[in-house]
């Protein structure tokens, strides 16, 4: 997951997924880009990881890991995501 602005100031929170096949071969895509119009705070960034998860029918028990740059609102210790 990475939150970065473009050239007209949209935040644009970028998600990856990375799995195994039942052939043990590593897959990963890009899910989605989702542009956050007003706000990057954790709990946007959350909802739109929570969303893009709901629509590709993906549980948060199946994750193992979420990777970030490590940034405040990605890690922070009283509102990370």
């Amino acid at each position: 997951m990475d939150e970065s602005s473009d050239s007209s100031d949209t935040a644009q929170f970028a998600l990856f997924i990375r799995g195994i096949d039942e052939q043990y071969n590593v897959i990963e895509e890009m899910a989605a880009l989702v542009p956050l119009k007003n706000t990057t705070r954790s709990t946007d960034l959350f909802n739109a990881l929570r969303m893009t998860m709901k629509r590709f029918c993906l549980s948060f028990n199946n994750l193992s890991a979420i990777i970030t740059d490590g940034a405040t609102a990605m890690v922070g210790r009283n509102g990370g995501l």
